[in-house]
């Protein structure tokens, strides 16, 4: 059995279950304690997870500006399942989940932690980007993650 075709039963165990794998990342469990948390670790710091997760702060951040602008924030009037952001919760802190942003897509090294717990605030639709009534702040939540991304500030 070659590398390349030994890799594929856990790439696929890992894309069935990442986010179980994100929540233990996260929660500090270590990656290296298992080959899926390993590989899930290192898919979070790939460049692609990275964009893709300072992107979802961008959008909740721009969604928020549209609005406070007076522009419709989908122009189509399509129905969609998204959640709806915490408007004011996000507009409040603006430039830290920019910096966030920023900081996901150009620091290096990353911390696979950190990341996986951005993912779950841009997940979580009941956590507090989307709910009010989430067990942590927005506030809260952007200092655990930071206590795990050492570089962002």
């Amino acid at each position: 059995m070659t590398n390349a075709s030994h890799q594929i039963p856990l790439r696929l165990r890992v894309a069935l279950t990442h986010h179980r794998l994100d929540h233990e990342i996260a929660a500090g469990r270590e990656p290296a304690a298992s080959r899926e948390r390993m590989l899930r670790a290192q898919q979070l710091c790939s460049p692609a997870c990275r964009r893709c997760a300072a992107r979802a702060l961008r959008e909740a951040v721009a969604e928020t500006e549209r609005i406070e602008h007076g522009s419709s924030a989908r122009t189509d009037h399509a129905i969609t399942a998204r959640m709806p952001i915490r408007r004011a919760a996000v507009a409040d802190l603006r430039d830290s989940l920019l910096a966030l942003a920023d900081t996901l897509e150009f620091a290096e090294p990353m911390s696979a932690c950190g990341v996986a717990r951005v993912y779950q605030l841009i997940r979580d639709g009941s956590g507090p980007l989307y709910c009010a009534d989430s067990a942590r702040t927005l506030v809260e939540t952007l200092w655990w993650i930071a206590d795990a991304l050492p570089d962002w500030s």
